[in-house]
């Protein structure tokens, strides 16, 4: 989705639509359920462990460790662990008390996610497990690929920043309530030789780029950045449609997402996220744009 979470939703649902990708995916998960992804017996329990990222975990910075217990019995939890090399440091997930997985049930322990480690050849990861019965390291199922996500996404960004700092700055309101909104992206150069493209700006579950006022899914922008500048760029920016409840319920809709290539040719998403004034500039438009009464 930062992801943002809402996109990696939609490239499973584009999997799913394409049936080529659809049967790679099949094959690849019954490899990986013949390694030691699926339930082990051991001193815990039967239990497994995916990796998985909700929209709030997104706009929060966490990973979410699911814990299934496939056992007849419950399932004691003191401490997670899980390491990669994609990562500077290992998450830990550690709570004031242990935490008990009934029989057929599953938990989410949710970790911070610390900077990533650009030279690692392998972003192969392992869960540990403990309690007061023993530990138990599985490999953990990853079946959106985040890791690899984070990992490539965060190395882009620091490249990017290696010639320039990209920051969603303000959304200046039109003067009359139907037209577009302006969204100024803020450039800071480092003075370091070397270049970023900023290809093109995509919507979000909120906010739409557009064209005349039209909203559109991906706006090209074509702006390349260097030592010199350009110092902002804007972008006029529409309500993707018009839903109480998806304003109510946003949770990743103000991040930004640019398609970017950094100074050694690598591209990929580079995701803006809001302040709390620009979340609430945006926050503000889509109701003026849509007609709902602002609280308070």
């Amino acid at each position: 989705m930062g992801g943002s979470g809402r996109w990696w939703f939609m490239e499973s649902e584009s999997a799913v639509r394409n049936p080529l990708v659809w049967s790679a995916l099949l094959v690849a998960s019954a490899l990986t359920a013949a390694c030691s992804t699926a339930p082990v017996p051991n001193s815990l329990g039967e239990v497994s462990i995916s990796i998985v990222q909700e929209r709030s975990d997104v706009s929060n910075g966490q990973l979410v460790l699911k814990v299934t217990n496939t056992g007849p019995a419950s399932v004691t939890v003191a401490k997670a662990t899980l390491e990669s090399f994609a990562f500077a440091e290992p998450l830990e997930w550690q709570g004031e008390s242990s935490s008990t997985v009934l029989a057929g049930r599953a938990l989410d322990l949710r970790v911070d996610i610390p900077a990533v480690e650009c030279d690692a050849e392998s972003a192969a990861a392992s869960v540990t497990l403990e309690s007061s019965e023993g530990s138990i390291t599985l490999e953990p199922q990853d079946p959106y690929e985040l890791i690899d996500r984070l990992h490539s996404e965060g190395c882009l960004e620091k490249n990017i920043a290696v010639v320039a700092a990209f920051t969603a700055d303000r959304l200046v309101s039109p003067s009359v309530v139907a037209d577009p909104a302006d969204l100024v992206i803020s450039i800071q150069p480092s003075g370091n030789v070397g270049v970023v493209v900023v290809e093109s700006i995509r919507d979000t579950t909120l906010l739409s780029p557009s064209v005349d006022g039209i909203g559109v899914d991906e706006l090209a922008l074509n702006q390349t950045v260097s030592a010199d500048g350009p110092h902002e760029i804007h972008v006029e920016i529409v309500p993707n449609r018009c839903d109480a409840h998806a304003l109510a319920e946003d949770k990743v809709g103000t991040r930004m997402p640019l398609t970017v290539t950094a100074p050694d040719g690598t591209s990929g998403r580079l995701t803006l996220a809001a302040s709390d004034e620009l979340r609430e500039q945006m926050y503000s438009f889509y109701s003026l744009y849509c007609g709902f009464t602002i609280a308070g």
